[in-house]
């Protein structure tokens, strides 16, 4: 409001009506704005009961300041039991494919179990042909 005021005190806008604003009244959306969000509760029990039940992926970029093989984007893969993150720097988006390819073939032999689920911010990259392909010949959700 302050600054609605300033503009219309020094005609910086033409045709803006001069209008008293009430300090002390503020609109809805205001109110909303500056209030402050509660933080989510701690979980005291594991929502999985081993590795590998549930990956969550992100990948993001292109980022600014490259990476020292040259690499635009990363890709973060963590394990929801164990908390264990695999890190991937990427030249372009599409290399997330092979990458989750190559590490779900490694993370099953090394744990002698299945990836069950896996979850993301349903981004281009993940939700493709080749992805689903994948995920249902394997056994993925």
């Amino acid at each position: 409001m302050n600054l609605i005021r300033k503009i219309a005190n020094k005609d910086l806008v033409i045709g803006l009506p001069m209008i008293k604003f009430n300090e002390e009244i503020s609109c809805d959306i205001c109110y909303q704005e500056k209030q402050t969000r509660a933080s989510f509760k701690s979980k005291n029990e594991m929502s999985t009961s081993k590795p590998l039940h549930l990956l969550h992926m992100d990948l993001f970029g292109p980022i600014q300041t490259r990476s020292i093989g040259e690499k635009f984007y990363t890709y973060v893969v963590i394990d929801d039991f164990s908390r264990f993150k695999s890190l991937m720097f990427l030249a372009s988006k599409d290399e997330a494919f092979q990458n989750f390819v190559k590490l779900a073939k490694r993370v099953e032999r090394e744990r002698d179990d299945r990836i069950v689920v896996i979850k993301s911010d349903h981004g281009g990259e993940f939700e493709n042909k080749h992805f689903m392909e994948f995920c249902e010949a394997n056994g993925i959700l």
